[in-house]
């Protein structure tokens, strides 16, 4: 397999990966999956994407994460961190404020309030015309 389908396949194994999936999977993990070492499927990773195979999950794992929280899927931060296997709670809301400026709760927050906000004007609306 070539670097550009090893780093593909990765991608793929990555981007569709369920949370439950997504939250096993390490570079490490990956590696052993793919019978290979680890630092040949970060390269091969960080040559065609141009980022490194352990920000694409970590980027991942937020992306997860704010859709577990705005489906409702999950009703607090602790449950989708624990659909994601985070262990480092701390880690993970330090990351995430590095990332999108806000606690994942507070974000959540705000994003709820808005859908409320929202829902009420198209009832209001609705009723009037």
């Amino acid at each position: 397999m070539s670097q550009k389908e090893l780093a593909r396949a990765v991608y793929r194994m990555i981007y569709k990966a369920s949370p439950e999936e997504l939250g096993k999977l390490t570079g490490k993990e990956i590696a052993r999956r793919f019978k290979t070492s680890q630092s040949n499927i970060s390269r091969a990773f960080r040559r065609y994407y141009n980022f490194t195979l352990r920000r694409s999950l970590e980027l991942r794992k937020f992306t997860v994460f704010n859709h577990l929280m705005y489906t409702g899927t999950t009703n607090t931060v602790k449950e989708a961190l624990e659909i994601l296997d985070i262990r480092s709670t701390s880690h993970f809301i330090k990351r995430y404020k590095e990332i999108f400026g806000l606690t994942p709760g507070k974000r959540i927050r705000i994003i709820r309030q808005r859908h409320k906000e929202l829902k009420q004007k198209w009832a209001r609306e609705m009723t009037f015309s």
